[in-house]
């Protein structure tokens, strides 16, 4: 990196009383930290101060301390000019010689990438707060392809983020949406919407039958009738190559039929309380032992 760019310190000699006011603006660390793009609408005011290296389009910052050495050397990315901007004191610039050659898009993630993150964590020193050096930083390699394909793979990850970005949106709207009905639906005071619907509260052995699982080996490989266990349950699915067999069922009550809610109440603590709903019929499908079926 050294050969290809320089770089440049943030705010010195500033104190408290500097920040806050002023006609020139300041880069803050938390929009670096939160930003592959520096957000030029968070930054903060500071006063004029022709000693402070002024920051321009193309260059990017780093993070230098935290609390955690996983937002140590953080990067992002300047895509804009910024009249009288500086850098806070906790972040280092960095500027390359020929800005022709690189992209922005791309930068924003080249540098934010698995690859180049595994290698500021390496760099990350310090107990209680981490701290990386400029010139450990500038001693690392970066990759990057001709300017043509820089460009290329710089929008598709864009379009890749936005895509993923309307997703999580669609998933936290439909979330919230999911919390709303049920909210109403059997909340004690229905909004006027809800009217005809009549709640009631009941116990669990009133609205359904309760019966235990049937005594067998589960791990017998041949037999009549198919047995199914907790451990058989995967995805909300019964996988039935891991089914074990019986030869002779007693009671005929225990067949599962679809609609059937089987629920774990014995064996570790990771698998008490395990449900699965059977929606497709398994012929002579019985139950073990651990279940109770609910129809």
């Amino acid at each position: 990196m050294k050969n290809i760019g320089e770089s440049f310190s943030g705010l010195s000699g500033k104190k408290s009383s500097d920040f806050g006011h002023g006609e020139a603006k300041y880069i803050t660390y938390l929009n670096i930290l939160n930003n592959p793009i520096i957000d030029t609408k968070l930054t903060d005011k500071i006063e004029i101060d022709n000693k402070q290296h002024l920051v321009k389009k193309g260059d990017i910052f780093f993070t230098i301390s935290s609390e955690t050495p996983q937002e140590v050397g953080l990067s992002s990315v300047l895509d804009t000019n910024l009249n009288e901007c500086y850098l806070n004191s906790f972040s280092f610039g960095y500027r390359l010689k020929e800005i022709s050659m690189f992209d922005n898009l791309f930068n924003s993630y080249n540098f934010r990438s698995p690859n180049f993150r595994r290698k500021m964590y390496i760099l990350a020193q310090g107990i209680s707060r981490y701290n990386i050096s400029k010139k450990a930083v500038l001693n690392e390699t970066i990759c990057f392809p001709k300017i043509s394909e820089q460009k290329q793979i710089g929008k598709l990850i864009k379009l890749m983020n936005s895509l993923l970005s309307l997703q999580q949106r669609k998933l936290e709207l439909e979330n919230k949406l999911k919390k709303q009905i049920a909210f109403y639906l059997y909340s004690f005071t229905l909004t006027p919407n809800f009217k005809h619907i009549e709640v009631k509260n009941k116990k669990l052995g009133d609205i359904v039958d309760i019966s235990n699982g049937i005594m067998g080996d589960s791990q017998k490989k041949s037999g009549n009738f198919k047995l199914t266990r907790i451990e058989t349950i995967s995805n909300g699915k019964i996988d039935l190559s891991r089914t074990g067999y019986i030869d002779q069922v007693s009671d005929e009550k225990k067949f599962l039929e679809v609609g059937d809610i089987l629920y774990s109440n014995i064996n570790s603590l990771t698998h008490i309380g395990k449900m699965l709903l059977l929606k497709k019929s398994i012929y002579h499908l019985y139950m073990a032992l651990i279940y109770l079926d609910f129809t």
